[in-house]
């Protein structure tokens, strides 16, 4: 908590400590609630104790900090300041006289104590360009073959068509063994800004080889020279999600399926961080 050199208290951070979601272990911090006193406001209290709860986060070995806010300016604008990835999510108002902004979106919070690089220095396992109209509609039919792909998610990235950017990676042979299709979105109100969901397809046999992450520091390149402030993947169950967690990205665990047993999960990437 916050207080004067008089002994008030002005403010105080409530933190649940929780394992990890499987198939990572250790800790997180979840941030159940942040109060500043009204006469104590935009003094940088609030931005102290997030800062304190870093700290402690960093000494305690705790991995990373997340939770929800109302997605107003002020708490929105507030959350990206102190470093967190936030992910617009939730229901609008019922109510259409209210500002959008007006809490029609709560954002998941996210913060990694330690991020891992995007890219690395070390050479390309392979060469990569940017994807041909052909070749574009070509990732679009292996996306729509795949086992984890539902056929409604195939038909939101082929709805997107038109504004869809893609990458092929090929081997020393010419063989393509990688594709990526992104495409932007606006991130929701008040955050002023553009993010680039991203599906990555590489081929069995060329997994493990940094195929993947060579493929994802294009697009990352693409979208900061697009302006846009974040990537974001959705993955329908958990099977890869420590390949986005070696890239750094902020990871959202949702419930698990009731009948898969299995968490879909969302991978969030900040561009102006290294």
């Amino acid at each position: 908590m916050a207080v004067t050199a008089q002994g008030q208290i002005i403010g105080r951070i409530v933190l649940e400590e929780r394992e990890l979601p499987e198939p990572f272990f250790g800790k997180s911090y979840f941030i159940a609630n942040l109060l500043t006193h009204a006469d104590f406001r935009r003094q940088g209290v609030a931005a102290a104790l997030v800062d304190a709860v870093k700290r402690q986060a960093a000494s305690r070995g705790v991995c990373c900090l997340y939770g929800s806010a109302n997605a107003t300016a002020e708490a929105s604008l507030f959350w990206l300041a102190q470093g967190f990835t936030l992910h617009a999510y939730g229901r609008k108002q019922e109510d259409p006289c209210k500002p959008l902004w007006y809490g029609n979106y709560y954002h998941i919070i996210s913060y990694r104590i330690r991020r891992a690089a995007l890219c690395d220095s070390a050479a390309a396992p392979c060469v990569v360009r940017k994807a041909s109209a052909e070749e574009t509609d070509g990732a679009l039919d292996a996306l729509a073959g795949c086992a984890d792909v539902s056929e409604s998610a195939a038909a939101l990235w082929r709805g997107k068509r038109a504004s869809l950017a893609g990458f092929v990676a090929q081997d020393d042979a010419g063989r393509v063994i990688g594709r990526l299709l992104m495409y932007p979105d606006s991130m929701q109100p008040p955050v002023d800004g553009t993010r680039f969901f991203l599906r990555l397809l590489v081929e069995p046999e060329a997994r493990l080889r940094g195929v993947g992450r060579t493929l994802v520091c294009a697009a990352a390149a693409y979208a900061r020279e697009s302006g846009a402030m974040q990537l974001s993947v959705f993955e329908a169950d958990q099977t890869w999600v420590g390949f986005w967690d070696r890239l750094g990205f902020d990871i959202y665990f949702y419930d698990k399926n009731a009948v898969t047993g299995r968490r879909a999960v969302t991978a969030m990437r900040r561009l102006d961080t290294p």
